[in-house]
C-alpha cells in the first residue's frame, strides 16, 4: 500500500469522525486524534514520533502507531462499528508499510 492509499484511509477515518460526535470529545477521541496527527506527520516526514515527542502518557516506551490505533478503538468499538473497522483497516495498512 503507497502513502497516498494511506493518506485516503486517513480522510475515511476522518468522516468517521465526524459522524461519531460522542467520541471527538472524550479522551478516547482525543488520543484517537493524536495518533491520526501522528500518521500524518510520518506519511508527511517519513519519522515516527517518540515518546519524548508526546505528553508523557502517549505515546507509551515502545508503543507503535498501530498498537495506539488498536488500543483507542477497543474503547470505542462497541458504540462505534463503522468508527472501529476503518482504524483496523489503517492499522493493518501501517502494519503492512512498515510503519
Amino acid at each position: 500500500m503507497d502513502r497516498q492509499q494511506l493518506r485516503d484511509l486517513l480522510a475515511r477515518l476522518h468522516q468517521e469522525l465526524a459522524t461519531a460526535r460522542s467520541v471527538k470529545d472524550d479522551e478516547v477521541g482525543g488520543l484517537l486524534h493524536q495518533v491520526v496527527d501522528d500518521i500524518h506527520r510520518v506519511l508527511d516526514d517519513g519519522q515516527e514520533p517518540s515518546a519524548g515527542d508526546a505528553p508523557a502518557d502517549t505515546p507509551e516506551e515502545g508503543e507503535t502507531l498501530v498498537d495506539r490505533l488498536r488500543d483507542a478503538a477497543l474503547e470505542f468499538e462497541g458504540a462505534h462499528p463503522k468508527l472501529t473497522a476503518a482504524v483496523e483497516e489503517i492499522a493493518n495498512a501501517l502494519n503492512k508499510a512498515g510503519i
